[in-house]
């Protein structure tokens, strides 16, 4: 978001940097935290990041849940539906939760994902995915 107004929404999808963060061993809550305050210190104010609802499970691959508790709290975190079904979990597909509030907001997707798979799913995302 470098050279992006103090009011764009800068967005992020979580995945993968909290699994950098964990050094691939498990689910780093507070890598999360320390990326949403990277961008706060930086001035922006409209943060959003999204994780599936099951993240606030217990689950012993899932470490400092009490980051995503806060991060909610704060109206910085949005959980995306997700359920269980016979042990299994589904969950929506959080990518295209963050292209639509992009959309709808004017912001800046921050993700390590190409987003190949949506990029034709609109004119409006590849527009998202190719400039911001």
């Amino acid at each position: 978001c470098t050279g992006v107004s103090s009011q764009s929404v800068c967005l992020y999808e979580p995945l993968s940097l909290s699994l950098s963060h964990g050094l691939g061993h498990f689910f780093s809550c507070r890598g999360i935290a320390l990326a949403v305050q990277y961008f706060w210190n930086r001035g922006h104010r409209k943060i959003t990041t999204f994780v599936p609802q099951w993240r606030l499970k217990k689950d012993p691959k899932v470490k400092e849940q009490h980051y995503l508790t806060e991060l909610q709290n704060l109206g910085l975190l949005s959980l995306t539906p997700s359920r269980e079904i016979m042990g299994k979990r589904i969950s929506s597909y959080d990518d295209r939760f963050m292209l639509q509030l992009a959309q709808q907001t004017d912001g800046v997707v921050v993700t390590n994902d190409n987003l190949r798979d949506l990029v034709d799913e609109s004119p409006a995302f590849r527009n998202i995915i190719k400039k911001r």
